[in-house]
């Protein structure tokens, strides 16, 4: 799956993957940071989960 205004991670050129209970996976090629959340709970969204949503927040560079 590719970045999009309503599941936003990493440049464009990124790609990855919602699981279950919030966990994702993706890789930015652009910034050379691959990351993956797994999560031992289950959450309430598919994608979006406010876990996840804020360490994808914290690696995203500064001004962009």
């Amino acid at each position: 799956m590719k970045p999009s205004p309503q599941w936003r991670f990493g440049h464009a050129g990124a790609f990855g993957a919602p699981g279950a209970g919030g966990s994702l996976g993706y890789a930015d090629p652009d910034a050379g940071i691959a990351y993956a959340y797994v999560t031992n709970r289950m959450g309430t969204t598919i994608a979006g989960d406010p876990r996840d949503v804020a360490l994808r927040e914290a690696l995203r560079p500064i001004g962009r």
